[in-house]
């Protein structure tokens, strides 16, 4: 295939759902989106069997809610400590045979496709991983299907 060129750049809205989905998909997230609404519904169960007896069950309920918003908060704290200029600049990506060339406004970087570890697709953004926590973010929409399938040819699936 010719080489072809990409120009992406990644809004902060973009980056926050990308991280949800993310961080989301994680199991111990998973865990807490069953354990919060169960604690909730225990803690009302709780008082209105007892008729009221007892004291409200504040605690758990909190711990619930907790557990249900926990994921947000560290997103959004993640896309205030993570996202920088260097996704909300145009980043310019030549696609050769041989090779992928990044260019920034600060920097240039040429990789050989050995470099990258897997590739991922979320929404219309393709990942593709240097490391297991380190990737450039593509936006796919100004992409052909056969540049697309290109690089997927190049790089592993995800593991």
């Amino acid at each position: 295939m010719e080489p072809f060129t990409i120009i992406t750049s990644l809004s902060k809205s973009e980056y926050k759902s990308w991280l949800l989905h993310t961080n989301t998909r994680r199991p111990f997230a998973i865990l807490q989106h069953i354990l919060g609404p169960a604690m909730i519904v225990f803690s009302f169960y709780m008082y209105y069997i007892t008729n009221g007896s007892i004291s409200f069950p504040w605690p758990t309920l909190l711990v619930g809610l907790f557990f249900i918003f926990i994921p947000y908060f560290f997103t959004w704290l993640g896309a205030l400590k993570f996202y920088n200029t260097a996704l909300a600049q145009e980043n310019t990506y030549v696609f050769s045979e041989e090779h992928v060339t990044v260019n920034s406004s600060t920097a240039t970087a040429t990789m050989t496709w050995d470099h990258f570890i897997k590739w991922k697709e979320y929404k219309n953004i393709m990942i593709l991983y240097v490391s297991k926590n380190v990737a450039h973010l593509i936006k796919t929409e100004s992409m052909t299907p056969e540049q697309i399938d290109f690089i997927r040819s190049k790089i592993p699936a995800k593991k």
